[in-house]
């Protein structure tokens, strides 16, 4: 729970956007960083949830878009954050694979804790 703060504080915390004269178009953000894993599931929970509630309206009006332009940010950053631990994963699980055809059990013990740790991480 205490993981959420953070994440809701800086939902919280948007704001209108500055705009382009010259392109009319939104100025672009610095979403958060997920500097672990846990971090970008907890941006993800909380910001799902927001994009959630907004897609249910009936209209979106522009200042809905907005925040939701603002949220993908952060959302981009935790979905990469996501997508680097699942790469660092396969090349465990690949390097398990291979360890399993040499029979070394060293390096199958290695490679195969480092794919579980990173996957538990996915079930919540």
């Amino acid at each position: 729970m205490s993981r959420i703060v953070p994440a809701l504080a800086l939902v919280a915390s948007l704001g209108l956007p500055a705009v382009h004269a010259a392109e009319d178009r939104p100025e672009h953000y610095q979403g958060a960083e997920s500097a672990t894993l846990a971090e970008a599931f907890s941006y993800l929970e909380v910001y799902n949830e927001g994009l959630a509630e907004l897609l249910a309206r009936d209209e979106l009006t522009a200042s809905d878009l907005n925040r939701i332009h603002q949220m993908t940010y952060t959302m981009e950053n935790a979905v990469a954050r996501l997508r680097d631990e699942l790469e660092g994963a396969a090349a465990s699980l690949e390097e398990l694979h291979l360890a399993s055809e040499r029979a070394d059990a060293d390096a199958a013990r290695e490679h195969g804790d480092a794919y579980l740790g990173t996957l538990q991480q996915f079930s919540r």
